[in-house]
């Protein structure tokens, strides 16, 4: 009998006796995360595991000491396609045998030349599709196989995603629609096909195919689903493939408001470890609480708030609001300000909430568009959601980027759930 724990993320072997109690119980993995189903197959004594957060089936098996086992194929190409003369870097020499065997490598290249070096190189000369494949074979005649594919004279159309915007942040229960267009070297844009997933994620685990569609525009409906105090969005994806089989695919994030939350910034006192700052922005903490976003290309630095001091900053920065009693904190936005060249930034990002004078991480952060510090544009707009946390304080801290290590922050807006006594 196998178990898995899906919280703790391990994988274990039972047995039992005839009164089905517990005789042995052996841990045999660990370090999945989203252990989700498993499936034994007594014909190749395999075990299947299926992770929902790596999205990936593993294959496990016990292997007797004196049982010989076939090499393990590590393979790689430098690319797929181009155009000719086309020239490939083929990658074998992370392959391995897990009794420490010698084994042979057969590259085949699809057009007649083949290779026994681990890492050959190969220049395709003419059009064409052309299979690839890698033969690894011990001493004891086991085998393994690894296949791929060059085109030669093809290459992948190229996606955009119109909607939903990387801004946007939608209700649950709304309309939320999804557009996009692509384009193509070789082939006719009528010729391309288009596909969207959207996968449903809340906490560590996420629902594939919660929607799924072909064709340019469409829209769906994001339903409400587990706890309110779970993070909630929804990862987009538009994959378009050309006739060829060759494939682009971009991918969003949308955050997902919940339908009990509010905006409770009005009721809270701007804090920061800076209080007295010597830059060019605002001097007060109230900018940052004035509903005010900058719009995108500004360079009014009156718009921020930023911590710059003559003597320089060190180690770490931070800005947010505390309150009078204890909230229900669920998500911040973030509008940053303006990057100059020695500061105006955190090098990394995180967010605390004051919990009984102690200030502790939230679980489950999760920052849309993804924060990337130095290299944003300035005045770039961020969504900050976790788990829902209870305190009478939250704040944006991380180390001060830049020379001069200060931050720049033009809006932050503080998002919360209803407050219950013991939530």
């Amino acid at each position: 009998l196998f178990l898995g724990e899906y919280t703790e993320g391990w994988l274990a072997h039972v047995m039992l006796d005839s009164t089905y109690g517990m005789v042995h119980f052996h841990t045999i993995g660990q370090n999945f995360p989203g252990l989700v189903g498993m499936e034994y197959d007594p014909f190749q004594d395999y075990l299947y595991v299926v992770d929902v957060v790596s999205g990936t089936v593993s294959r496990l098996r016990h292997q007797q000491e004196t049982e010989n086992a076939a090499p393990i194929v590590v393979a790689s190409l430098s690319t797929t396609y181009g155009y000719a003369p086309l020239s490939i870097q083929f990658q074998g020499s992370n392959s391995y045998d897990p009794n420490g065997d010698a084994f042979d490598f057969l590259w085949s290249f699809g057009d007649g030349d083949t290779s026994h070096q681990a890492n050959p190189s190969h220049v395709y000369l003419n059009n064409g599709v052309y299979p690839v494949k890698l033969k690894l074979t011990d001493a004891f005649g086991d085998s393994s196989i690894f296949v791929s594919e060059v085109q030669v004279g093809n290459t992948p159309p190229v996606a955009q995603m119109l909607a939903p915007l990387s801004v946007a942040i939608y209700q649950t229960h709304d309309s939320i629609p999804i557009s996009g267009i692509a384009t193509d070297a070789e082939d006719p844009e009528s010729s391309l096909l288009y596909e969207w997933q959207v996968t449903q994620i809340h906490n560590a685990h996420q629902h594939p195919n919660f929607y799924a569609y072909a064709g340019k525009t469409s829209a769906f409906t994001y339903d409400e689903h587990g706890f309110p105090f779970e993070v909630f969005f929804a990862l987009v994806e538009l994959i378009v493939t050309d006739p060829g089989g060759l494939s682009d695919t971009v991918s969003r994030f949308v955050p997902i408001s919940k339908d009990e939350e509010s905006d409770i910034t009005v009721e809270g006192n701007p804090i920061a470890k800076v209080a007295t700052p010597q830059g060019s922005g605002a001097p007060g903490l109230a900018v940052i609480q004035d509903s005010v976003f900058a719009p995108g290309g500004s360079t009014d630095p009156l718009l921020q708030y930023d911590t710059y001091q003559l003597s320089g900053g060190s180690g770490e920065d931070w800005i947010g609001y505390e309150f009078s009693s204890n909230r229900y904190f669920s998500r911040l936005t973030f509008q940053e300000g303006i990057h100059k060249a020695n500061g105006g930034w955190f090098d990394s990002l995180r967010v605390e909430v004051r919990q009984a004078g102690q200030w502790v991480p939230v679980s489950f952060l999760t920052i849309f568009q993804p924060y990337v510090g130095e290299s944003a544009a300035d005045f770039s707009l961020y969504h900050l959601d976790f788990r829902a946390e209870t305190g009478d304080a939250i704040r944006l801290i991380g180390p001060a980027g830049g020379s001069s290590a200060f931050i720049s922050v033009a809006e932050l807006r503080v998002i919360a759930l209803p407050y219950q006594s013991g939530t």
